[in-house]
């Protein structure tokens, strides 16, 4: 299980509030990696993708789009990630 909690930046897209809360270990893998699969049922996703760790929508996974991410290639597991975690603001990315 992994839990995403915190205040997300002020100029951050609406998206990226809709991807806190519990997420659950999914039996699919993606690039040998877990995914999970938000509890609520609001087609949210956290799967990696492509050298990071991505909150999104489940529709996006195999793309470049997400709304939160990590640069961590190294990570086996999002509860691992040793580098900051970012969120959309209107198209950028930025540092939270």
């Amino acid at each position: 299980m992994v839990v995403l909690i915190g205040t997300v930046p002020y100029a951050a897209t609406a998206e990226v509030a809709k991807c806190l809360g519990v997420y659950t270990k999914r039996k699919e893998v993606n690039e040998r990696r877990p995914t999970y699969i938000k509890m609520d049922g609001k087609n949210r996703f956290l799967w990696y993708h492509n050298q990071r760790w991505r909150f999104g929508v489940l529709d996006d996974r195999n793309k470049h789009d997400c709304d939160i991410c990590c640069d961590d290639d190294a990570s086996f597991s999002p509860e691992n990630v040793g580098s900051s975690w970012r969120a959309r603001v209107s198209g950028l990315d930025f540092q939270v």
